[in-house]
């Protein structure tokens, strides 16, 4: 299932590698809602040949991400993930730090 979600983006991750280099991503927190009474910040996670894609992103900008929805179990207990394919910078924000520190 996909999903577009548009908002401010209010961290930027550093990039992760796993099994060697073989597996590698980096996650973007995006503040949605941002009008309502419970704004709400959701990470997006950018894998393997889509990480260029976060590069002209920085902290404060405006983006629409089209991500897919994944779930999974272990242990009994349920994970979702929002693995992003397209991000648009619909306006570049004035910054505000380095957004890293996750």
């Amino acid at each position: 299932m996909n999903v577009t979600l548009k908002g401010t983006v209010v961290k930027l991750g550093e990039l992760q590698s796993f099994n060697d280099g073989s597996f590698q991503k980096k996650e973007i927190v995006v503040k949605i809602d941002e009008d309502s009474q419970y704004p709400q910040e959701v990470p997006v996670e950018f894998i393997n040949k889509n990480i260029s894609i976060v590069d002209p992103v920085g902290v404060g900008d405006t983006v629409e991400v089209d991500c897919n929805i994944r779930g999974s179990a272990y242990n009994d207990r349920h994970f979702v993930s929002l693995p992003g394919w397209r991000l648009v910078v619909v306006n570049k924000g004035e910054g505000g730090g380095d957004g890293l520190g996750f």
